[in-house]
């Protein structure tokens, strides 16, 4: 099920987005999909959760998705948790949520 306008962000100022996440570090591949039960984005990493690898990952692959540069995405919540706050500066948030939808469905990203 693809999320409706505005389920899995939060609602910001002008030039600003926050994003709903789900940590899955170690995962066999890098992915984004909707997350019905959560409510937010399921962000699949292959680094581990170890020295911020992870959070690291987590915001390129984010960047990427959003089309963005990693150095605009902020963590607010969630540095040692597996549900965290994502800000994108620069990008307003009804962007935000089109490009995490990507085409009408849920977006996956394999990294090579």
């Amino acid at each position: 099920m693809v999320p409706k306008a505005g389920e899995g962000t939060a609602t910001t100022g002008t030039a600003r987005a926050l994003i709903l996440v789900w940590a899955r570090p170690g995962s066999s591949r890098e992915s984004v999909k909707w997350d019905q039960w959560r409510k937010r984005w399921a962000v699949s990493v292959t680094a581990p959760a170890q020295e911020g690898r992870a959070n690291e990952a987590i915001l390129e692959l984010l960047a990427k998705t959003v089309g963005v540069s990693a150095s605009c995405l902020v963590i607010r919540h969630g540095h040692t948790s597996a549900s965290k706050t994502i800000e994108v500066l620069g990008l307003d948030q009804e962007t935000a949520d089109s490009r995490l939808r990507g085409d009408g469905t849920s977006r996956t990203l394999t990294q090579s």
